[in-house]
């Protein structure tokens, strides 16, 4: 028995090598390369790692360690190799030791049929490339955004219909480069490859989504070059290493850039510590969260835009753009970006751009950029107001083709820069007689152009101090002139002047001095405002041109920037519980306060601050005789869609004409609701379309259904509706309900 079992032994020794020798080879048959033109290129590139038994080609699988397929079409070998007919690459996962995998360049001027990649499980694959150049970051300067060079767009003559790479669990795997392939939609790099990637270039392909949040050691290595330094981010790894090297500090000087992907429409950034990141002409991307890149340096997102002429003149001797009424932008942004979700504890953010996009003010926490940034430019996006008093540090400040109407500007003696071109500023507040703003070091950098879209508008208000009306002059006077001056297509009101619409049609007032009065419905507004200075030349900073354009465009209006309900049963001091949330479906705002009374005026402001509030809506005097309420008031009377206007010595009240605090009442739980468009829009209203009701003399029906509102405001079903505290309403009645 024994010497039975030393035989066995024996022979299985013996039988091991050819065994292994066998199990090294592969046969090189459709079974396991199925693309005949793949066959084809294995079979004359490795000649010499090939043999044939019984007319079968075998080919050792443990010889290839580097494949390229990017190649022109020609001879190896003396065998015709068809590269571009390649269409599959199932089989290459039996090279256990491929380390290279190499694919065609955007430059070559033919047609490629590969489809799609899967290279997972490959244990010593360390490369995948195209041969396209890494992107460099450059510009890395004080007042620059700075960039990252182009991915080479295509030659004409060239594609590929590669649309998919799948490289799981390749542990070695560490660098892919695939920029400029458009057809690429999406790529995999989960399990062990994870850990292993540190470079992965995509600019410029068809990416859809893209997820690196599972890639930790990401730094993309050889994206910037030993010329270029950021002197920014030096001089912190100086301060936080006290290592003097600048060749250091930039060897730390990780990035990433996406830049050029516009299919892009999801991007799952998470944890890492890039210095620089770009996602600039990813046009389709809606949002990115940026929140877990805490030691970022710059961020850039610069997208696309199309150019027109621009509709309005600026010249001052030109009278004729007046009656195109159509201002418009030079740039239109091709960007859909609407928010960037940020971080609270970056420790080097000092740049950031991000331009040619959709953001609102609800799109972005801007405050959080203030510790750190010091240039910032936002430049066409749909920003409707800003408060500079946070940033500090900031040096270079860009915000001009937004739609800022109010812009809280507090003596900085840092900033250097500050670009306002083009929002709907009709004033700086600042620059007023007794305002504190000095501002000597900006010399001509503040662009006086501005416009406010007003619509459908036969006068518009501008001034908020009647007195300001005695500063308006007829001529270029600039020795005394300190306000309004070169009024086109209208005129300031004159207290002496009957009102009319257009010039037309009597209204029974006197005009108000406040307002701009339109010459006709065709014509746009025009005015400069000067700042009490003594500089005279109209194009330096301390000019404001305005522009009131009667041309619609609802992408100018942010729909989303809140209103506040003030007045005297909040002490005239709104919180975000007198917020009005908007509703896209039927265009209107609406407000719904619990456990509380409207009651004696109040106003519709856009701020919860007196001093910022831009948009301040009271009640219509056209509305007087048929809503006669207390003193100049206009009475707010149940379900009437009541006019709204901007002056100011005009409230809605819910005391009728002789009643007071201790005989009117007012509305319990009220539901508000308003329609607003910039300027003297006609179907411009508000409302109360639910509430109890405190007076006697005023009543509402019950002639409706039931509604559910959660404790926002918002509409809810009452079928699906979780457990929780609701607001019912029926009719006009509205109360509390809990459900369970």
């Amino acid at each position: 028995m024994l010497k039975r079992l030393l035989l066995t032994a024996l022979l299985a020794l013996c039988l091991a090598p050819a065994l292994l020798a066998q199990d090294r080879y592969v046969a090189l048959n459709a079974a396991n390369f199925p693309d005949a033109n793949f066959r084809t290129y294995l079979k004359a590139k490795f000649s010499a790692n090939t043999k044939t038994e019984n007319n079968v080609t075998y080919i050792d699988r443990t010889a290839v360690n580097a494949i390229n397929i990017g190649l022109s079409d020609g001879k190896v070998n003396n065998t015709q190799v068809y590269y571009t007919k390649i269409a599959s690459l199932e089989g290459i996962k039996l090279f256990e030791n491929l380390q290279t995998l190499t694919l065609p360049t955007n430059q070559k001027q033919s047609k490629y049929a590969l489809k799609e990649i899967d290279v997972s499980g490959m244990p010593h694959l360390d490369t995948i490339t195209n041969g396209m150049a890494k992107y460099k970051v450059s510009n890395l300067v004080a007042n620059k955004a700075g960039g990252a060079s182009s991915t080479s767009a295509p030659h004409a003559k060239f594609s590929i219909a590669l649309s998919k790479v799948v490289a799981d669990d390749c542990p070695s795997l560490q660098e892919v480069i695939l920029s400029g392939y458009t057809s690429l939609k999406s790529v995999s790099f989960e399990g062990t490859t994870a850990n292993s990637l540190k470079n992965l270039f995509v600019t410029k392909t068809g990416l859809e989504r893209l997820d690196v949040s599972g890639l930790p050691n990401l730094v993309n290595e050889g994206s910037w070059t030993s010329s270029i330094t950021d002197n920014y981010w030096t001089e912190d790894y100086k301060a936080s290493t006290g290592d003097n090297s600048v060749w250091n500090a930039m060897k730390a000087y990780s990035t990433f850039c996406v830049d050029d992907c516009k299919y892009l429409v999801e991007l799952v950034v998470g944890e890492h510590q890039w210095k620089y990141f770009s996602i600039s002409n990813c046009d389709k991307l809606k949002s990115v969260d940026i929140s877990g890149l805490t030691e970022l340096v710059r961020f850039v997102a610069h997208f696309s835009n199309t150019s027109t002429a621009s509709g309005t003149s600026y010249s001052l001797s030109d009278k004729t753009d007046k009656y195109t009424c159509n201002h418009i932008y030079t740039f239109h942004s091709g960007g859909q970006l609407e928010k960037v979700v940020l971080g609270d504890n970056y420790k080097y953010l000092r740049v950031v751009s991000i331009k040619y996009g959709l953001l609102t003010n609800s799109g972005i926490a801007i405050g959080k950029l203030a510790p750190t940034v010091k240039m910032l430019d936002l430049r066409y996006n749909k920003l409707t107001a800003f408060d500079v008093k946070p940033f500090t540090q900031v040096l270079y400040l860009d915000l001009g083709y937004n739609r800022i109407h109010h812009l809280d500007l507090p003596p900085n003696k840092s900033l250097y820069s500050l670009g306002i071109s083009d929002n709907c500023l009709t004033r700086m507040d600042q620059f007023k007689p007794g305002g504190k703003l000095v501002y000597t070091q900006l010399g001509d950098r503040i662009n006086p152009f501005q416009y406010v879209r007003v619509g459908d508008a036969w006068r518009y208000r501008v001034i908020d101090d009647p007195a300001d009306a005695q500063y308006i002059e007829t001529g270029d006077d600039p020795e005394n002139q300190k306000y309004y001056w070169a009024i086109h297509g209208g005129h300031i009101g004159n207290p002496d002047n009957d009102e009319m619409k257009y010039g037309t049609t009597p209204t029974g007032r006197k005009e108000d001095p406040c307002y701009f009065y339109f010459d006709s419905p065709l014509t746009d507004g025009q005015y400069w405002y000067r700042n009490p200075y003594t500089k005279t030349d109209h194009f330096m900073h301390n000019w404001i041109k305005v522009t009131l354009c009667k041309g619609a465009d609802e992408a100018d209006f942010d729909k989303t920037r809140t209103f506040y309900l003030a007045g005297e049963f909040n002490n005239w001091q709104p919180t975000e519980r007198h917020a009005f949330v908007y509703d896209p479906s039927t265009d209107t705002y609406e407000l719904l306060v619990s456990d509380v009374e409207l009651r004696g005026d109040f106003r519709i402001w856009d701020d919860m601050d007196p001093a910022k509030v831009s948009v301040n809506l009271g009640g219509h005097a056209d509305e007087k005789t048929q809503y006669n309420g207390r003193g100049n008031h206009i009475f707010f009377a149940p379900t009437v869609k009541h006019k709204v206007d901007t002056d100011e010595s005009r409230n809605f009240s819910t005391y009728k004409q002789g009643e007071d605090d201790s005989t009117g009442g007012g509305y319990m739980n009220p539901l508000v609701e308003m329609r607003y468009n910039p300027g003297d829009d006609a179907n411009n209203y508000v409302r109360v379309i639910a509430g109890t009701p405190t007076s006697a003399g005023i009543t509402l029906d019950d002639e409706a259904p039931v509604e559910l509102f959660d404790l926002r405001g918002f509409r809810v079903d009452p079928a699906s509706s979780a457990p929780g505290v609701y607001v019912r309403r029926q009719g006009r009645q509205v109360s509390k309900v809990v459900i369970r």
